[in-house]
């Protein structure tokens, strides 16, 4: 069995959350940053796709995409929100209903406006074998504000990764089965599930209003493909 790396846990920004690997050679890889988006294209420059889904623009990827003034994610709030290193999702609630301001995507990545309701936004980001994707919802007669931030990787590497300020983890395979060989919990997280077995690792980590799942499967042509889902729950403020 592989011995776990040590991983540095990127701690919560006040603009942001960081979700990042260590490659399983050992080396650092380049973390996925909620806090920094790439370049990438505005919504006033995105085009329109086949199906009628708004998609980022290609002229419009070598423009800047302004950083500042991101929602704290510890919270759930209107405002503009990172999805991961995808692009950013801006929102506002007008009249107890949800309003979709913008979307920019970063360089690479397409961006699809999936749902647009008064009660429900929700917005897909692909790129390769990634996919982030943000879902906005208002509940309990928009008393209610959920937010969930989705990061789906397939075909990924066996090895050590953060989940945002909530810990890290590490798995390997040995002899055909997940072996998870680290679950590190940081301060004010609980684990509230875990589940192991031969071809797929669970667990959820929990503080507060704030929860994390994450799910490694073990395909059946040997692949790997993780799940790391952020969630965030709130009163819309009055």
């Amino acid at each position: 069995m592989r011995t776990a790396k040590t991983v540095r846990r990127l701690p919560i920004l006040a603009a942001g959350l960081l979700l990042g690997a260590c490659s399983d050679d050992g080396g650092a890889a380049a973390p996925v940053d909620l806090e920094s988006p790439e370049t990438g294209a505005t919504e006033d420059e995105a085009s329109v796709d086949d199906d009628g889904d708004e998609t980022a623009s290609d002229d419009a990827r070598d423009d800047g995409i302004d950083t500042t003034g991101l929602v704290d994610m510890t919270t759930a709030v209107p405002g503009t929100w990172p999805v991961g290193d995808a692009g950013t999702v801006t929102f506002a609630i007008v009249d107890d209903a949800l309003v979709l301001e913008d979307v920019t995507a970063a360089d690479g990545w397409q961006a699809d406006i999936d749902e647009q309701d008064p009660d429900e936004i929700e917005v897909d980001f692909r790129r390769g074998d990634t996919e982030w994707q943000i879902e906005i919802e208002l509940k309990d007669g928009a008393t209610i504000l959920e937010i969930e931030i989705d990061q789906d990787i397939e075909r990924a590497d066996s090895g050590s990764y953060d989940i945002g300020d909530a810990g890290t983890f590490a798995f390997s395979v040995s002899d055909g089965r997940l072996v998870l060989d680290d679950l590190n919990v940081a301060d004010g997280w609980t684990v509230a599930e875990r589940d192991e077995e031969a071809d797929e690792i669970e667990f959820t980590l929990v503080n507060g209003p704030r929860e994390f799942d994450v799910q490694v499967e073990l395909e059946d042509d040997g692949s790997i493909e993780i799940k790391i889902d952020y969630e965030v729950v709130g009163p819309v403020a009055r």
